[in-house]
């Protein structure tokens, strides 16, 4: 390990132990509120599956609430320091020293977040439904104080029936969070995703949402089959990755093209040992799986946002499929009113939205469409 690695590796501890700390505070408040949020993505694996936090970048914490949670939440995080973006539910910071606030919807990278977590470029807001987030951005120079806490809310998960989201909490998997030896003993009972769902829904989502599979993904998927051995205090998934309730769940939820995908991915990259029999039950949707391989996962993607409008393939049955699109077209008033700003939220003039946004997303599905069919046309692509 060289100087620069050395660095990298110091600099990603600590910045994830500053906002595992704040972390820990945050749970206590929202469970003062009998909120139970699940932690995703980095702040559910990082305590589970990763022997050390140095060795997983986290550049926001993500907490899964239950909808009717969410303005209580919102209330607790306001008064305890945080910031919203103030136009959409969701969007969360608190600032560190010298801190300004700015839109960006970027992921960063797994080898830049380490050493660039102070250059985010800037672009617009990323909303989705049921997943919105704030970016921020420090003035210039190298004070890791200047860092603020960026913390996502989640509230739905799309290919999830209702009944099939409120039972994560069911089945979620209660842990040390975080760790005693790394925090002086400061720790607090917090839940997170059962292995096999979490590992369903980081696929799923870095296929449909990101359009790609990379580093840092792959290597969260690796541990979650395969963890490293528990750290003193804390514990990792106690009931170890149950492979036969992966495939259950993978074709109750019909997502067998992503699994598929993701499955061969981690057999090619990170020699992962899939059971004999696991592919065979995991059969992908044909057309889907090649749109998905031809436009969204390559080094180079033809059209990566083609992703947000296959999940449609992905989703069971049509009215399955026509129940998502009626809930991006329209949505439910509290998203409306937090997605078209809070000048707005008791105005008249919000429901105009109702109205104007089935255009745009229409408009803009079909510009997408005609986008990948012209692709098709020109690449001579066989599907």
């Amino acid at each position: 390990m060289n100087n620069q690695e050395a660095a990298n590796i110091l600099s990603c501890a600590e910045l994830n132990i500053r906002r595992l700390k704040e972390l820990v505070k945050l749970l206590a408040h929202l469970k003062n509120l009998r909120i139970e949020p699940l932690l995703i993505r980095g702040a559910g694996l990082i305590q589970t599956v990763y022997p050390h936090p140095a060795l997983r970048v986290m550049g926001d914490l993500d907490l899964l609430l239950k909808p009717d949670d969410i303005p209580a939440a919102k209330s607790t995080l306001i008064e305890n320091g945080y910031q919203p973006d103030g136009a959409s539910v969701g969007h969360f910071i608190k600032p560190g020293a010298g801190q300004t606030l700015r839109c960006c919807d970027t992921e960063r990278p797994v080898s830049d977040v380490a050493t660039a977590e102070s250059r985010r470029p800037i672009g617009r807001a990323s909303r989705h439904k049921g997943e919105v987030r704030l970016r921020a951005t420090p003035l210039a120079g190298p004070n890791r104080e200047s860092i603020g806490t960026l913390l996502d809310l989640h509230w739905d998960i799309w290919y999830l029936k209702k009944d099939e989201f409120y039972n994560l909490w069911n089945e979620a998997v209660l842990f040390n969070f975080p760790a005693p030896e790394q925090h002086r003993g400061i720790g607090i009972r917090a839940k997170t995703l059962a292995p096999e769902e979490h590992f369903i829904y980081i696929a799923a989502h870095a296929i449909f949402h990101h359009g790609m599979l990379d580093g840092m993904r792959l290597q969260d998927l690796t541990n979650l089959i395969n963890p490293a051995p528990p750290r003193r205090g804390g514990i990792n998934y106690p009931h170890g990755f149950n492979w036969t309730l992966l495939v259950k769940k993978t074709k109750q939820y019909q997502l067998e093209t992503p699994l598929r995908i993701v499955l061969e991915q981690l057999q090619e990259t990170k020699n992962v040992i899939i059971p004999r029999g696991v592919l065979k039950q995991i059969r992908p949707h044909r057309l889907l799986s090649q749109l998905l391989l031809i436009f969204t996962l390559k080094p180079n993607p033809l059209i990566p946002q083609l992703g947000y409008f296959l999940k449609i393939l992905a989703l069971r049955g049509w009215w399955g499929k026509a129940r998502y699109l009626l809930s991006c077209l329209f949505p439910s008033e509290l998203f409306m009113q937090e997605r078209y700003s809070e000048e707005r939220k008791y105005s008249l003039l919000r429901y105009r939205y109702y109205l104007i946004r089935p255009v745009c997303l229409t408009g803009q599905g079909l510009r997408l469409l005609t986008h990948a069919l012209l692709k098709i046309g020109l690449s001579g692509i066989q599907l």
